[in-house]
């Protein structure tokens, strides 16, 4: 016999588990923390359900597209998720994030550089330093 579990969608497991693997769930009136919250019911703007954003945790490109780590407000942190920035719905939000975060991806194309190989110029301009440095070192110990 098995149960079939309601899970986060980030989840990328089967939901299906067997009786000997799940354990019932015990509260106690001394445990707070143990009772079930009820998280706050969504807003509705535009007759779609919104929901508060307290803060933005992380940004990066997914298949081209600018996705951000939310954590909801009221939930915990295993409902955090990535969500395409069409979604974040307060502009301020996002110029906040990218000014306490500058190194992450951003919707102005800016934010971590891409790591390059050196170019032959880069070793020209150290070697060109290396041997002004051994030229000067040499005047000034008199041996040329």
């Amino acid at each position: 016999m098995s149960y079939k579990l309601q899970l986060p969608h980030r989840y990328r497991i089967n939901p299906t588990f067997h009786v000997p693997l799940l354990k019932p769930v015990h509260y106690s009136p001394l445990s707070a923390a143990m009772t079930p919250i009820t998280p706050p019911a969504p807003v509705e703007i535009d007759s779609e359900p919104a929901y508060a954003i307290p803060v933005l945790l992380d940004s990066q490109r997914h298949n081209r597209t600018l996705q951000y780590l939310i954590n909801w407000e009221g939930y915990g942190p295993e409902e955090q998720s990535w969500v395409p920035i069409v979604d974040v719905l307060d502009p301020s939000m996002l110029v906040d994030f990218h000014a306490a975060h500058p190194d992450r991806p951003d919707p102005w194309g800016q934010g971590r550089p891409r790591t390059t190989r050196p170019q032959a110029s880069d070793f020209i301009s150290y070697l060109t330093l290396g041997h002004l440095l051994n030229i000067t070192l040499c005047i000034d110990l008199g041996l040329t």
